[in-house]
């Protein structure tokens, strides 16, 4: 996702992502949509080269073409804990959210404005542990 380096370098700290489901298991079928949250696994894997991460506060948005997107949700480190998004690690966070249904496609961004907060993400997949869809952009 390098248009989110590129975008960083231009003042802009949002990527839009397109992605295609990647789950044979996702049978097509009507979508049931409920307004219950549902937890969602969101793993990053940044850049292998350096200065290919980010300091940033970071979240992630999630689309559907049926049935809207979700809220800003934030991909939260613990101060104290890990360090933020260094290059070449991944990393995975449980976020909740109404369950939209499938998902199409994804917004990734952070509060920096600087170009040295760009952030190169090599892949972004979203497991629905209630539905077993995965989700690779």
């Amino acid at each position: 996702i390098d248009a989110a380096q590129k975008g960083a370098k231009q003042g802009i700290s949002l990527a839009v992502v397109d992605g295609q489901t990647v789950n044979e298991n996702v049978k097509e079928k009507e979508e049931t949509v409920s307004n219950a949250d549902i937890k969602y696994v969101v793993t990053i894997e940044t850049g292998p080269d350096d200065d290919m991460g980010t300091d940033a506060d970071a979240y992630i948005v999630l689309k559907s073409g049926t049935s809207g997107a979700s809220e800003e949700l934030s991909l939260y480190h613990d101060p104290e804990g890990e360090e933020e998004f260094v290059e070449g690690m991944k990393q995975e966070f449980t976020v909740e959210a109404p369950d939209i249904g499938e998902i199409t496609s994804i917004v990734v961004g952070h509060n920096g404005v600087l170009s040295s907060e760009a952030w190169y993400i090599k892949c972004i997949t979203v497991l629905v542990p209630t539905t077993g869809a995965r989700y690779t952009f």
